[in-house]
């Protein structure tokens, strides 16, 4: 942190980028990503590659700054024009609007515990998050609202079955049940 941070403040990209990442991860420093995004963009406007990369990531997240798919994909390029392969793909799947702008990490991915985007999994366009937790929080909700829909649809399916059965005269027809409260 002392290296990095004297480096940071001497100008130094590496310096900057290293030290951003100590704040995204909050190894030896609270996890600040407002802090973390300021370090990176020091480093990115610096032409640093991976300083490129890691401020796009951090707009592609919401990361200390507005989330924001084009500013993401912009900073990517910059990225991948130096020879960043990983830049690139990003580049590509993020351009096409119906991609899901991803997971941070595995642990994200596990957090909420589906594998890919749902019509109602929406991104966090304009939202920005200090830290993990408030992501995290942000991703319950989705998760909530996605097991809320999941409820929702069997719900609907046992009522249209209810409602055949009824229509049918048989007599052995069970009620739906309560519907799902979101």
């Amino acid at each position: 942190m002392h290296w990095y941070t004297r480096g940071a403040q001497a100008g130094d990209p590496i310096g900057q980028r290293r030290l951003g990442l100590l704040y995204e991860s909050g190894e030896d420093v609270s996890e600040d990503w407002i802090e973390a995004a300021k370090c990176y963009r020091k480093s990115a406007e610096q032409h640093d590659e991976t300083g490129q990369f890691s401020f796009g990531r951090a707009y592609q997240f919401g990361m200390g700054v507005p989330q924001n798919r084009q500013e993401a994909i912009a900073w990517f390029k910059n990225a991948a024009d130096q020879g960043d392969s990983e830049a690139a793909y990003f580049v590509e799947h993020l351009r096409n609007p119906s991609n899901f702008i991803g997971f941070r990490n595995a642990q994200e991915q596990a957090f909420v515990g589906i594998t890919h985007m749902t019509p109602d999994f929406s991104e966090p366009v304009g939202k920005v998050f200090r830290n993990s937790a408030e992501r995290n929080a942000y991703l319950a909700g989705m998760r909530q609202n996605l097991n809320y829909q999941d409820q929702k649809l069997l719900y609907e399916i046992r009522v249209r079955e209810y409602e055949d059965c009824r229509r049918a005269h048989k007599p052995d027809c069970h009620s739906p049940g309560p519907a799902p409260k979101p």
